[in-house]
């Protein structure tokens, strides 16, 4: 099988990032890092799964976008392989992470920031702030 979609993934990572985050420039190097390392994962692993589930001439990389994943190459990843699962869950939990952290105030809340941060790093499961505990409860 013929792995094609590298072209373009990193414009479709950086395209997402601004799509689902926002602009994450300000953010601290190892957070940005972090984000896109997770976006990237997250990409790659679906565009291989749509490879396997569809033809090539339908898995354009540049017809991908936040709000257009495929539910079954989604509800594949969520139970079918550890693996998947877990570059689902680091995907959503980092966008989760990322924007609490742009919502935070550096200056006013240095702590509750550098918290915000160490969790988005680290992967941790909590995260303050009311917007990411609203995100948790109402995700399906």
């Amino acid at each position: 099988m013929k792995d094609t979609h590298h072209v373009n993934l990193n414009t479709v990572v950086d395209d997402a990032i601004k799509t689902d985050i926002g602009d994450i420039s300000g953010l601290p190097d190892a957070a940005r890092e972090k984000i896109y390392e997770a976006y990237q994962a997250f990409y790659d692993a679906y565009l291989k799964i749509a490879d396997l589930k569809r033809s090539s001439a339908e898995t354009d990389i540049r017809k991908i976008d936040a709000a257009g994943f495929d539910p079954d190459i989604i509800e594949y990843m969520q139970h079918f392989f550890s693996d998947y699962q877990n570059i689902y869950r680091e995907f959503k939990s980092t966008g989760r992470y990322a924007r609490a952290l742009l919502q935070a105030d550096q200056n006013k809340y240095p702590e509750s920031y550098k918290q915000q941060l160490d969790a988005l790093i680290s992967g941790q499961s909590t995260v303050t702030g009311s917007s990411v505990m609203d995100d948790i409860l109402n995700e399906k």
